[in-house]
């Protein structure tokens, strides 16, 4: 079977945190993401994940790289590094969707309000909204703002706002921290089939490697070595799941 297309490549790429009495450096020797691929990202808490992913949907950039590249279904290449202001704010919005652990749902507008507002923002293909909050089990409480609903609930509206753009690439960090363990797996189960299905890929932070083991085709792990007074937290393919 044809191995699927090149989605994004990393390699080389390193980026210092902390201060002068506490630093970290994240290394990523090597990291690939393939169409229609669910690849995991696992650690401890303050290893570097949530960093990794703000590289990757260019919100910060790494202090040094080899090489930083996205690859779009019609065959361009686009080298992060070499890109202004513009064309990174262009190349976010139309087509990588972020799912923060918070939600990141605007407080002043309702839960359907921040899952449409993407709509008329972003350029191409989209999904149904009611079929996506349907099938969520968010559509009683579509209609209140972010101060009314649980943790749980801004999870999932953060998941739907990512859904229904059908980027090239979702980035969910921690998507389902907030929630009990049957509701987080049938978030997953429907996250996970429905990136799939739109030819999406999805890269997906959890510092819980069981969350993942069922869903993720292949799992990255960062982990801590210490050298002198520099804590590297040095990321490398763990596990190859299959699909």
């Amino acid at each position: 079977m044809k191995k699927p297309s090149k989605r994004l490549i990393l390699t080389g790429v390193e980026k210092k945190l902390g201060d002068l009495d506490h630093n970290i450096t994240i290394q990523i020797p090597l990291f690939e993401l393939h169409q229609r691929e669910i690849v995991a990202i696992v650690g401890a808490n303050g290893c570097g994940k949530s960093t990794m992913l703000d590289m990757i949907a260019m919100l910060c950039k790494p202090d040094r790289a080899e090489q930083f590249s996205i690859y779009f279904d019609n065959g361009e290449i686009k080298d992060i590094q070499q890109l202004g202001e513009k064309e990174i704010n262009e190349l976010r919005r139309n087509h990588i969707a972020y799912i923060l652990q918070s939600g990141g749902l605007l407080e002043f507008l309702t839960l359907k309000q921040n899952i449409s507002l993407v709509t008329r923002l972003k350029k191409g293909k989209q999904a149904n909204l009611n079929e996506i909050v349907e099938s969520l089990g968010i559509e009683k409480i579509i209609n209140k703002k972010p101060i009314h609903l649980s943790g749980g609930q801004r999870q999932k509206g953060a998941v739907a706002r990512a859904l229904i753009q059908q980027p090239d690439i979702i980035l969910a960090d921690e998507p389902t921290s907030a929630m009990d363990s049957l509701s987080a797996v049938r978030l997953m189960e429907n996250l996970t089939r429905r990136v799939k299905d739109s030819g999406s890929s999805l890269i997906l932070v959890s510092h819980d490697a069981s969350l993942v083991q069922g869903f993720a085709n292949r799992v990255y792990r960062f982990s801590l070595k210490q050298v002198n007074d520099e804590t590297i937290s040095i990321l490398q393919e763990e596990d190859s799941l299959g699909d």
